[in-house]
């Protein structure tokens, strides 16, 4: 969290400057709480580890990741649009199944909120954080190991969180 909090604001100030767009997920594990009841704590440390390995192979050298607590992730992604978060969603969520089947001998699968950070917000990193979170609640309302997009721009009448829960689920 540290590093995020030191390195997001000068990735922020460098996309504004140069116009890139940058994609934050946030990622959380799903039924955490059963791999710890029927694979206990080390199981629970092996899927996170994993999910870390997993990470770290499919991430560029620019991109932020962090463990915001628990089984749960951020992803700050500059030079991505929405569709490339997406992508990359994919490319995680299809490694992640694969690998956990073999290496763990269970799935371990997640959920997703994805938003795109508004470079002309005063806090572009904190609006984008709290419509992920939104949007990540929503994939999990839905059914969980699924991404959920909140709104690209949230209107001036509606702040981005309650904006994120009434587009997530078209």
């Amino acid at each position: 969290r540290r590093a995020l909090a030191t390195a997001a604001p000068l990735l922020l100030a460098q996309a504004r400057r140069e116009g890139w767009p940058v994609a934050l997920l946030m990622l959380d594990l799903d039924h955490f709480k059963q791999v710890n009841d029927l694979h206990g704590h080390e199981g629970g440390d092996r899927a996170l580890q994993l999910f870390a390995d997993v990470l770290r192979g499919c991430l560029r050298t620019n991109d932020l990741s962090c463990r915001l607590g628990g089984e749960e992730f951020m992803l700050v992604l500059p030079h991505t649009d929405a569709a490339g978060a997406e992508q990359l969603d994919t490319r995680i969520r299809t490694e992640l199944l694969q690998r956990s089947k073999l290496e763990l001998g269970w799935p371990v699968n997640f959920s997703t909120g994805l938003a795109m950070c508004h470079l002309t917000d005063a806090d572009p990193l904190t609006a984008a954080t709290q419509a992920a979170d939104q949007a990540l609640y929503e994939a999990k309302r839905l059914g969980r190991g699924r991404l959920m997009a909140a709104p690209q721009h949230p209107t001036p009448t509606s702040p981005g969180v309650d904006a994120a829960i009434t587009t997530a689920g078209q």
